[in-house]
């Protein structure tokens, strides 16, 4: 695979991360070179975290999450669950930053987290990156110690701040504990993009018997301190997914998922509150969609594929939002991508549509789409991303699979007509094997994809299988013109 550094914008002045996208609204999209960003696992000569009864798959990356500085757009941070472990979670959250706009990495460990990084967690996982308006850097993740015969399970909820764009950070603030039955899960933070100094943390808590909780904390004064944590919502039975955003007049957005179940075998709700005073008051949930999901498999054996997390995306300048979440769209029930936007800050969606661009011909397995991801660039341009397996043409045991782009821009169509969106560009140059990937309630390379926007160019930041890896991070450049 092409995992190389081969792409530049250039200019009689120098190198540039992307276009200033000041002539209009990109057209036209081409895929860069890739560039492999993680690297051989920090963690290889650790043997602090040694559990004969916790195997995990060495020099795994997994379940990546990319931003882009608002006050640099040549500054990408990435971030990634590193080792995974077959029980889930893994063993330590690891970043990387580029300020030459992704052609050159610079990795750290996020401290005070496994026990390979100075922590007292057994495991790690659901990395999640924001930048605050003033450049300033978050990271969040979940940690696990799991039940023993003397021990309860105990999760909690850890947040970082880096000044310094990502090459260090600051110590681990705990903001929120759990445990006695009680169970931390799905964090996303976000950084006020209006207020250099106003942070927001949203998850779900599990209790040992429903109702569960939505969670929620902010930080008012840069991240140096967090408030307690609060339920947003607690009588709602089975809620997960969150993720929130903030809009253009300081509302905050949060979608849910109602009533999720891992069977998948009935319709669940996507759902969204609103806060418009900084998350001291929420509304009643609005409906997006009615989601009829099916457990996605590789084609070539059928195996389980874990993955199901939900995306959104706001315009910063019209306020529009888009969402992306996996949805079978007839039987036999296959996974695909769903797209739904609203224009008025939330409180309408359009019907939902199957977005991919996946043949229908190929076969019944090699028509699903997976682990979709939106953005929105600095022209308005909306693009998605997702993996799929139409170039899975033989049977040799192998599930060839690659990542896919297509864009829509709202002042040029009707973007809730799928009809309307640019052809899929391929952004894997060789197809990868997802039967390699690591096994950890199935095949797993994320809950999540990265994917960001600068100027009037995206980043793709997926996980991909080689034979000698069991996954790794790569970003490739989709450049705007």
């Amino acid at each position: 695979m092409r995992y190389l550094v081969g792409f530049m914008c250039v200019l009689a002045l120098g190198v540039m991360g992307c276009s200033d996208g000041g002539a209009g609204p990109a057209t036209e999209f081409e895929a860069g070179d890739a560039v492999t960003v993680s690297n051989t696992s920090p963690f290889a000569e650790c043997t602090a975290d040694s559990d004969p009864e916790l195997p995990f798959y060495a020099d795994s990356e997994v379940e990546p999450w990319l931003e882009v500085n608002p006050t640099n757009r040549n500054h990408l941070a990435a971030s990634w669950q590193q080792d995974r472990y077959q029980k889930g979670a893994c063993r330590g959250n690891v970043a990387s930053v580029s300020f030459d706009g992704g052609q050159s990495w610079q990795e750290s460990v996020v401290p005070g987290l496994g026990r390979c990084s100075g922590g007292e967690w057994d495991a790690v996982t659901d990395p999640w990156l924001t930048f605050a308006a003033n450049g300033d850097l978050y990271h969040a993740s979940l940690v696990i110690n799991r039940e023993t015969d003397t021990e309860p399970k105990r999760s909690a909820m850890i947040v970082h701040k880096s000044v310094d764009g990502g090459l260090t950070w600051g110590d681990p603030i705990t903001v929120s504990e759990a445990n006695d039955g009680f169970g931390e899960d799905k964090e996303a933070i976000a950084a006020d993009p209006y207020d250099a100094c106003s942070g927001y943390l949203v998850w779900t808590r599990y209790e040992p018997v429903p109702p569960h909780e939505l969670m929620f904390s902010r930080t008012t004064d840069c991240g140096e301190n967090w408030e307690e944590a609060s339920a947003i919502r607690t009588e709602i039975p089975s809620e997960l997914g969150l993720q929130l955003v903030v809009l253009p007049n300081g509302t905050l957005f949060m979608y849910i998922v109602v009533g999720w179940q891992v069977s998948r075998a009935e319709p669940w709700e996507l759902a969204s509150i609103r806060s418009p005073d900084g998350g001291e008051t929420w509304s009643e949930p609005t409906k997006i969609a009615d989601v009829h999901s099916a457990i996605p498999m590789t084609p070539d054996p059928p195996l389980r594929i874990r993955s199901g997390s939900d995306d959104i995306a706001v315009d910063r300048r019209s306020g529009n939002l888009y969402m992306v979440w996996e949805e079978s769209f007839r039987e036999p029930r296959l996974t695909q991508v769903a797209f739904s936007m609203s224009t008025d800050g939330g409180l309408t969606w359009s019907p939902e549509v199957r977005l991919d661009q996946t043949p229908g011909d190929a076969g019944a397995l090699q028509e699903q789409a997976i682990l979709p991801s939106v953005a929105v660039s600095d022209d308005g341009t909306v693009g998605v991303t997702y993996y799929n397996f139409q170039n899975d043409t033989s049977r040799d045991g192998r599930s060839d699979t690659d990542h896919w782009f297509i864009h829509c821009h709202p002042d040029a169509t009707e973007c809730a007509d799928a009809a309307n969106w640019g052809a899929q560009i391929r952004l894997t140059e060789h197809s990868f094997d997802y039967n390699l990937a690591p096994k950890s309630g199935g095949l797993f390379l994320g809950d999540y994809v990265g994917l960001a926007a600068a100027g009037s160019d995206f980043f793709a930041l997926p996980s991909v299988t080689t034979p000698d890896d069991p996954a790794d991070t790569v970003l490739i450049p989709i450049r705007g013109r």
